[in-house]
């Protein structure tokens, strides 16, 4: 209805349910969010994929507007061929964490995506993670060590597999998993209080 082809619909409500504001960010194309995250500011940060701007294919995007619906700045990454963030957190030192898949870079199909963000919108660091096939991380979640835990699934181990990334606190890789069972990929939903993972 606004913009063009298919936009981004950020809105925030008040506890009563009433809009205190919404905004739309949209190009010519199709560009879709899949995600949002919150710094202790207020800010908002938005992630998912553009088709209207970038390099090419779709690119991973990323925005942040402020407590008052301003958009402070949008940042798009990615080359040839399609890449898009699905999801992202704010860790204890305000960068953003976010994760995707890429089909430009990597080694294989399609490559798990790990970045970081400044609250500027700087781009810290990059990872991939992947093989010869499709590979894509879905959700993530950090804990109080500061490891990053990435989950989604990978189809380069023969069938398609779920999947367990963690990262240590500079972004190294520390290990993966890698299962198979009724579901084909896996999603991190929450910690306890003694620090077991639930999916």
């Amino acid at each position: 209805v606004f913009g063009g082809g298919m936009d981004i619909l950020v809105a925030r409500f008040t506890a009563d349910g009433k809009v205190s504001w919404a905004k739309t960010w949209a190009g010519g194309a199709a560009d879709r969010a899949y995600g949002i995250a919150l710094d202790e500011y207020g800010s908002a940060y938005v992630c998912g994929h553009t088709e209207s701007f970038g390099a090419g294919g779709a690119d991973a995007l990323l925005l942040k507007y402020d407590c008052d619906g301003n958009l402070e700045w949008a940042r798009t990454w990615g080359g040839t061929w399609d890449d898009g963030l699905s999801a992202l957190m704010v860790g204890p030192d305000g960068n953003v964490h976010a994760v995707g898949s890429t089909s430009t870079f990597g080694a294989g199909n399609g490559d798990c995506l790990v970045q970081e963000w400044s609250p500027a919108g700087d781009l810290e660091s990059t990872r991939t993670w992947g093989l010869t096939e499709l590979d894509a991380a879905y959700t993530l979640i950090c804990s109080g060590e500061g490891h990053m835990y990435v989950a989604g699934f990978t189809a380069s181990l023969g069938s398609r597999r779920a999947l367990m990334l963690k990262y240590d606190a500079l972004g190294d890789l520390l290990s993966s998993r890698a299962w198979t069972g009724e579901s084909s990929s896996v999603e991190v939903q929450a910690w306890d209080s003694r620090r077991n993972m639930y999916l």
